[in-house]
C-alpha cells in the first residue's frame, strides 16, 4: 500500500507512527494494517499516556453506546499486538484493571519526506515535543466529564476560549447551572493540550465544604505527592514551578471567595499555570477574563424551514443524545436518521428545545426521558411527540403561560422533577437517597447504605422491594443494578474512573436536587446515619489493623469521610466519630492530611466533653477515652508538643481504668512508655513498664506478655544492665538462632500487630536494642547488622526501622566498619526522608557526613563534633552521637582549643550527671571515657585522668559492658607509657587519644 501525503503533527512510538488524522499505522515507511476498532483502540492507549484505561471505558471509546463483552476488548487487543510484532509487549494486561502502553511517546512533525519507502528499521522520527502531552491530557479529564455526549454547538465561545487561553492566564466561563460550562471546558482543554505539555488536568471543587481544602484539591488535580504543606499557597507554588499546565477550577460557586484567593495567589507565584474557571458568576480576580454562556439557539416557533430548524444547535443536541441512548437501549433498529423524520417529529423536537431554552443538560435529560418512553414500546418518533406535549403542558402549568419561559436557573429543577416523577417508585427511592454520597462512590457502597433503608423500610411494615443486605457487599442485587442502570441511562447518575476504578457519581445539580427530594421525605437523617455507618465499617476493613497502607484510590474516599464525620458530630453521635477517627489514621496520614485529622479529633472530643450539644454531666466516658486516645495519636503523627501527647495517653489511661478497659489501658500505657522513652525519662519508663508487666501477667494474654517482656528489655538495656536486658530479649526478639525459644510464633505475631497498631513495631527496636546490649557485653551479634535494615514488603510503620538503622549506623561506626555504615545511613535517610522523620533524617546525613570525615576532611569532622556536642547539652545522649565523638575526637588536633576542650568537657560532664539522675545510665561510662580523653589533651594531671578512667573501668564492670571495659583497660595501659612521663611533649594523637 502506497503512503498518501501526509504533514503535519503525529504521534510516535518505537519504529511506529501513528497518523489519526486518516487512521494509519506506519512502521519502517510501510502502512501495517490494522482494522478501525483496533486503531481506535490503540489511540486510546496511547492518549492514556501510561495510565491504565479500564475495559469498560475502551468499550465506551470503542463501541459507543453498545453492548459488548470483555472477549470483544481482548480481540482487539491481541490484533494490536500482532501488528505491533516484536514490539507486543507494549501493551501491558494489568489483571483485574485493565491495559496499559508501556512505552515512550513522543509528537513528531511530519512533512512529507519524512514517510519515504526507503526510511530503515530503527530510524527515529524527528521529535518536537517529549511527551504526548495532548492526547494524554484528553483522557486524564474522562473522569470529570459530566457526561460522554457529542460535543454540539457552542463555537464561538469555543473559538472565543481557545483565542483566549493561552494568552490569558485565568478565563472564567460563566453561565447558570446546566448550561455546558463544564463540557466547554474540557472540549476546549482537549483541543490547547498540545500547547501545555505538563498536562491538563481538573480540579473538581463542588464537594468542598471548606475553603481550606481548594489548595489540597488543586494539588491532587496537578498530581503532586500528598504533602503536608501542599495546603500552603507558597509550597505549592513552588513544586508546581515551571511546569506549563491548564487547570480547570470546576465548580467554583460553593467556595467562590476561597477559590479567587487560591487562584489569585497561584498565578501570581507561577508562569506556567492557566486556568479556566467554571462558575455561576465571575472570581472577579486582576486580570480575569470572562465567556458568558448563553442557552444553545432554539428553533424559530414560525417562519422557519426545515432544514433552518434542524441547523439549530439545540435540536441538533437533541437528536445527538437520542441516537447512542436508543442503541444503548438495544434499539438499534429505532435510530434517528434525520433525513426521514416527520415534520410533525422534526417540530415535536424543536417544541421540545423551544420550551427547555436551549439548556444542555435540560435538553439531555429531555433525551433520556423520551427514550424511556420508547423501552417501554412506543415508537422513537412517537415518544418524541408524547413528550413534547407533556412537557408544554407542565412547563404552561408552571408558568401560567404557554409562550413563558422559566428562568434557566430553574429550568434544570423543572426537567428533573419531571424526570423524576416519570420513575417509578422503586427507582425514584434509589435516585434520592443516592445523594446522601459526596463526591464518586462505588456499587458496593450504594447497595449497602441503599439496603440498610430499605431494611428499616421493611422493619416499618412499608418496603417497596426486596430489601438488600448489607452484609453481602460484593454480591450486586440484580434488580439494584437494574435501577442504577436506569439512572445513568437517564443521565441522573454518571459513571467515571477513578485511577483505573470505575465509580458512579451524581451530576452536582442532581445532587442537589436529589437532597432535596430526600429532606422532603423525611429520610436525611436517616440517610446520613446509614452512610456514615457505612464509612466507618469500610474504614475499619480496610484500614483497622493498623497494618494496610493506602492505595491510589484512597484520595477517593476523603469526600465521604468527612461528610460521615460533618453529620457524626452535628448529630452528636461521639461513638461513631470515634469509629471513623480511630479506623482512619491511615487515610489521613496517607494524603498528608494530619492537621485536618487533628482538628476534627479536637472538634470531637470537644463535643463529647460538654462542648456541643451533649451536655457535660451526660457525656460518655468510653468515647472520650476513645477520641482522646484518636487525638493523642494524631499529635503524634503531627509531631506536635510531647507534653500535650503524654497528657493525653496520660487522661486515656485514667479514663480506661475507670471503664474497666483492659485493651485502652495496655494502649495508653504503652504509648506512655514509649513517650517517655523518646524523652530519655528512664525512672518514669520503669515505673510504667512494671505497670504494663503487672497487667500482662494478670491477663493471661500471651501476646501482651511478648511486648511487656520487650518493653522491660529495652528499658532494662537503657538502665545499663546489659546481661539482664540480653536474657530478657533474646527469647522475645524474632531473630532467626532464637526460634527454639519457647515463645510461641503466633503469639510473637500478635505482639508484633498489636504494638505497631500502637504507632511503633516494638520487636524491630527490641532487635536493635538486643544487638545493641550484645555489642557492649561483648558477644557476637545474633544475626549481622544488615538484618537491622531488612525491610517487610508489608511494613507502614517507619519509626522502629529509623531507630534500628540508627543503631547499625552507631555500631558499625565505632567498630569502623566503612561499608556497613555507608549502606545503613543511605537507608536511614531514604526511609526518613519518604516518612518525613527530620530527626532521623539529621542522623543518617550526619552519618555520612561522618564517612567523608572518616576519608580525612578534617573540617566535616569538626563540624559534626561540634553538632555531636549541641545536640548532648541541648537534648539527651544518643549512641550515634558517642560514635561520632568516640572516633572523631582522635583525629581532631586540640592543643590549642584549650576553650572548646573545657566547653566540651563541661558538657560531657553534666551529661553524665543528667544520665545518672533520669536513670538512663547506659551512656554514663562511655561519656567518662570520652570525659578521660578530652583531659588528656588539656594536659590534666595523669592521676586525675587516672581517675576517671577508673569510675569508667567500675561501671563498665557493674553493667557488663566487657567490651568497653576492654577498651578503658587499654587507655589505662596507655597512662603507664613513655608518652605519660612528659605531657608537655606527648603527640596530641598519641596514647589515650589513638583512634580504636
Amino acid at each position: 500500500m502506497s503512503l498518501p501525503r501526509l504533514t503535519g503533527r503525529m504521534i510516535a512510538f518505537s519504529r511506529f507512527w501513528l497518523a489519526r488524522e486518516v487512521g494509519l499505522l506506519i512502521a519502517d515507511g510501510a502502512v501495517i494494517e490494522l482494522g478501525a476498532r483496533a486503531f481506535a483502540m490503540l489511540a486510546a492507549l496511547l492518549d492514556a499516556n501510561g495510565r491504565v484505561v479500564s475495559t469498560a471505558e475502551l468499550r465506551e471509546i470503542v463501541w459507543p453506546g453498545s453492548t459488548v463483552d470483555a472477549n470483544t476488548v481482548q480481540a482487539q487487543i491481541s490484533a494490536i499486538r500482532r501488528a505491533l510484532d516484536a514490539d507486543r509487549d507494549l501493551i501491558v494486561t494489568v489483571p483485574g484493571r485493565g491495559y496499559r502502553f508501556a512505552g515512550e511517546i513522543r509528537l513528531v512533525e511530519t512533512p512529507e519526506t519524512a514517510l519515504a519507502p526507503t526510511a530503515t528499521a530503527g530510524n527515529t522520527p524527528p521529535t518536537t515535543a517529549a511527551t504526548l502531552a495532548p492526547t494524554g491530557a484528553a483522557a486524564s479529564l474522562r473522569a470529570h466529564a459530566i457526561d460522554p455526549s457529542p460535543f454540539t454547538g457552542r463555537h464561538a465561545e469555543l473559538s472565543e476560549l481557545l483565542a483566549l487561553v493561552p494568552t490569558r492566564r485565568l478565563v472564567t466561563l460563566t453561565g447558570a447551572t446546566g448550561i455546558g460550562k463544564t463540557r466547554l471546558a474540557i472540549e476546549a482543554a482537549a483541543r490547547l493540550a498540545a500547547q501545555f505539555p505538563d498536562g491538563c488536568v481538573c480540579a473538581a471543587l463542588g464537594s468542598l465544604a471548606h475553603p481550606d481544602r481548594v489548595a489540597r484539591a488543586i494539588a491532587a488535580a496537578v498530581g503532586l505527592e500528598p504533602n503536608a504543606r501542599l495546603a500552603e499557597l507558597a509550597s505549592l507554588a513552588a513544586q508546581i514551578g515551571e511546569r506549563r499546565i491548564l487547570l480547570i477550577a470546576d465548580h467554583c460557586d460553593q467556595l467562590g471567595e476561597a477559590a479567587a484567593r487560591t487562584l489569585d495567589a497561584l498565578l501570581a507565584a507561577t508562569r506556567g499555570v492557566h486556568v479556566i474557571v467554571t462558575c455561576e458568576t465571575p472570581l472577579f480576580i486582576p486580570g480575569e477574563a470572562c465567556v458568558p454562556l448563553a442557552p444553545l439557539p432554539v428553533p424559530p416557533e414560525r417562519g422557519g424551514d426545515t432544514a433552518a430548524t434542524l441547523d439549530c444547535d439545540a435540536l441538533r443536541l437533541l437528536l445527538a443524545r437520542l441516537d447512542p441512548l436508543l442503541t444503548r437501549a438495544g434499539f438499534n433498529d429505532a435510530r434517528l436518521y434525520v433525513p426521514g423524520l416527520a415534520e410533525t417529529t422534526i417540530a415535536a423536537a424543536a417544541l421540545v428545545c423551544r420550551r427547555l431554552d436551549g439548556v444542555p443538560f435540560a435538553i439531555e435529560l429531555a433525551a433520556a426521558a423520551i427514550v424511556s418512553r420508547v423501552r417501554q414500546g412506543v415508537a422513537a418518533e412517537s415518544a418524541i411527540t408524547s413528550f413534547a406535549h407533556d412537557l408544554d403542558a407542565m412547563l404552561t402549568r408552571r408558568t401560567g403561560a404557554r409562550r413563558i419561559v422559566l428562568p434557566r436557573a430553574a429550568m434544570v429543577a423543572a426537567m428533573l422533577d419531571l424526570r423524576y416523577d416519570a420513575l417509578d417508585d422503586a427507582t425514584r427511592t434509589t435516585l434520592r437517597r443516592l445523594g446522601v454520597f459526596t463526591g464518586a462512590f462505588t456499587r458496593e457502597a450504594a447497595q449497602d447504605v441503599l439496603g440498610a433503608l430499605d431494611n428499616d423500610d421493611a422493619e416499618l411494615g412499608g418496603h417497596l422491594y426486596a430489601p438488600i443486605k448489607p452484609s453481602a457487599p460484593h454480591a450486586l442485587n440484580a434488580s439494584f443494578n437494574g435501577r442504577l442502570r436506569m439512572l445513568i441511562d437517564a443521565g441522573l447518575v454518571n459513571e467515571v474512573d477513578c485511577d483505573g476504578e470505575l465509580r458512579l457519581r451524581l451530576p452536582e445539580s442532581v445532587r442537589r436536587f436529589a437532597l432535596d427530594a430526600l429532606d422532603r421525605h423525611r429520610e436525611s437523617a436517616a440517610a446520613a446515619a446509614h452512610h456514615a455507618q457505612f464509612v466507618a465499617r469500610d474504614m475499619e476493613r480496610r484500614f483497622g489493623a493498623g497494618l494496610a497502607a493506602a492505595t491510589s484510590h484512597t484520595r477517593h474516599d476523603i469526600d465521604a469521610l468527612r461528610a460521615a464525620l460533618e453529620w457524626t458530630l452535628a448529630a452528636d453521635k461521639a461513638e461513631l466519630a470515634a469509629e471513623l477517627l480511630d479506623h482512619s489514621a491511615t487515610v489521613w496520614v496517607a494524603l498528608s492530611l494530619v492537621d485536618e485529622y487533628v482538628r476534627w479529633a479536637r472538634a470531637a472530643l470537644a463535643c463529647v466533653a460538654g462542648g456541643g450539644a451533649i451536655p457535660a454531666a451526660v457525656r460518655h466516658i468510653r468515647d472520650e477515652m476513645r477520641l482522646t486516645a484518636v487525638l493523642a495519636r494524631a499529635l503524634t503523627f503531627e509531631q506536635g508538643a510531647s507534653a500535650e501527647i503524654v497528657e493525653s495517653w496520660q487522661r486515656t489511661y485514667e479514663l480506661a481504668n475507670i471503664c474497666a478497659d483492659m485493651p485502652y489501658r495496655v494502649r495508653a500505657l504503652f504509648c506512655l512508655v514509649t513517650c517517655a522513652l523518646d524523652a530519655g525519662e528512664i525512672r518514669r519508663c520503669r515505673q510504667l513498664s512494671d505497670a504494663f508487666s503487672e497487667i500482662a501477667s494478670a491477663s493471661q494474654w500471651p501476646a501482651l506478655q511478648v511486648n511487656a517482656r520487650r518493653i522491660d528489655g529495652i528499658v532494662t538495656a537503657y538502665e545499663g544492665r546489659f546481661d539482664h536486658a540480653i536474657r530478657l530479649l533474646s527469647p522475645v526478639s524474632g531473630l532467626v538462632q532464637d526460634a527454639a525459644s519457647n515463645v510461641d510464633k503466633d503469639a510473637a505475631r500478635e505482639a508484633n500487630a498489636m504494638a505497631t497498631s500502637y504507632g511503633l513495631s516494638l520487636h524491630v527496636v527490641a532487635r536493635a536494642m538486643l544487638d545493641a546490649s550484645r555489642w557492649f557485653a561483648g558477644e557476637p551479634l545474633a544475626a549481622p547488622l544488615p538484618a537491622m535494615r531488612r525491610e517487610p514488603a508489608n511494613d507502614s510503620e517507619p519509626l522502629a526501622y529509623c531507630v534500628s538503622l540508627s543503631f547499625a549506623c552507631a555500631l558499625a561506626a565505632i567498630d569502623d566498619d566503612v561499608a556497613l555504615a555507608e549502606s545503613c545511613a543511605a537507608a536511614l535517610v531514604s526511609r526518613a526522608r519518604v516518612a518525613g522523620l527530620r530527626r532521623w533524617l539529621r542522623y543518617g546525613l550526619d552519618v555520612q557526613l561522618w564517612l567523608d570525615a572518616r576519608r580525612g576532611d578534617d573540617e566535616a569532622a569538626r563540624r559534626l563534633v561540634g553538632s555531636a556536642a549541641k545536640r548532648i547539652a541541648r537534648e539527651r545522649v544518643y549512641l550515634l552521637d558517642i560514635a561520632f565523638l568516640t572516633t572523631l575526637l582522635p583525629r581532631i588536633d586540640l592543643t590549642d582549643k584549650p576553650e572548646f576542650t573545657a566547653s566540651l568537657g563541661t558538657t560531657l560532664r553534666d551529661a553524665s550527671s543528667r544520665a545518672e539522675r533520669i536513670g538512663e545510665r547506659w551512656p554514663v561510662a562511655p561519656l567518662l571515657r570520652l570525659i578521660a580523653m578530652l583531659e588528656w589533651a588539656g594536659r590534666e594531671d595523669v592521676e586525675t585522668v587516672r581517675a576517671t578512667l577508673a569510675s569508667a573501668m567500675q561501671l563498665a564492670r557493674e553493667q557488663g559492658a566487657r567490651r568497653l571495659e576492654v577498651r578503658v583497660l587499654a587507655d589505662l595501659d596507655s597512662l603507664n607509657g613513655p608518652e605519660a612521663l612528659d605531657t608537655t611533649t606527648a603527640p596530641p594523637r598519641a596514647g589515650l587519644l589513638r583512634a580504636r
